[in-house]
């Protein structure tokens, strides 16, 4: 139950107290931190990060530790048919969403209209997990004016900025080749390959040599295969 404001309360102080006591029982969102991760059932185990003062039965306030929460659904972001995700591991912070209602038969059937016959209202097992920030050292290699997507601490990552979108830094040094514009600059030198062997040739036969014919072969395409760029 709820610690009372004084040691004489009036109708409304009991009154606030006993609703405070119902409300400890009533869960929206927690910090917490996993404990250990199934990636094949992307949930995982949560220890809730702060600690909520309490009444323990002889007027005594105390700082009540959450119970460890179990095969906490991890949620990341998707829809129908496409998705971004995060590499998660056991010691991430998370931020603990609890739902207005029981989700069991939603997470064992899934789909519209489900009946839940469980009465319970924001319970702590009826939860769900996103990825939070860590509080003792948030992410340094931000920027104001660009999107940034990659790892901490020096990793690769790309920029998506106004009108330029770089991969590794922010400001490297060379664009990258594309396929058909390479193509043509290694057809043209082939050609001119051939071209000059061909002189070659007609000046060594001339002078009573003899010439060899070098064959180069089908130019291969530098095209990639799953990514374009302009």
């Amino acid at each position: 139950m709820a610690v009372p404001d004084s040691q004489d309360p009036t109708f409304i102080d009991a009154l606030n107290g006993y609703l405070a006591g119902k409300l400890l029982d009533v869960h929206v969102c927690l910090p917490g931190r996993l404990t250990s991760y199934d990636k094949a059932k992307q949930t995982g185990d949560v220890q809730v990060c702060v600690r909520r003062l309490v009444n323990d039965g002889t007027e005594t306030a105390v700082f009540q530790t959450f119970p460890k929460l179990h095969d906490v659904p991890i949620d990341q972001l998707q829809s129908a048919n496409f998705f971004a995700s995060f590499p998660i591991a056991s010691g991430d912070f998370v931020w603990v969403h609890f739902v207005e209602q029981s989700i069991d038969t939603w997470l064992d059937k899934g789909g519209g209209d489900v009946r839940d016959p469980v009465k319970r209202r924001f319970d702590l097992r009826d939860c769900y997990a996103t990825l939070a920030r860590n509080p003792t050292s948030p992410i340094a290699e931000t920027e104001s004016d660009s999107l940034v997507i990659g790892g901490k601490g020096g990793r690769p990552r790309a920029y998506f900025q106004d009108s330029l979108i770089t991969l590794g830094s922010k400001s490297p040094g060379e664009f990258v080749a594309l396929a058909t514009k390479a193509n043509t600059a290694i057809s043209n030198i082939l050609a001119n390959l051939d071209t000059n062997y061909a002189l070659i040739a007609t000046g060594i036969v001339a002078g009573g040599g003899t010439y060899s014919p070098v064959t180069l072969g089908a130019q291969a395409s530098v095209a990639a295969t799953k990514v374009k760029a302009e």
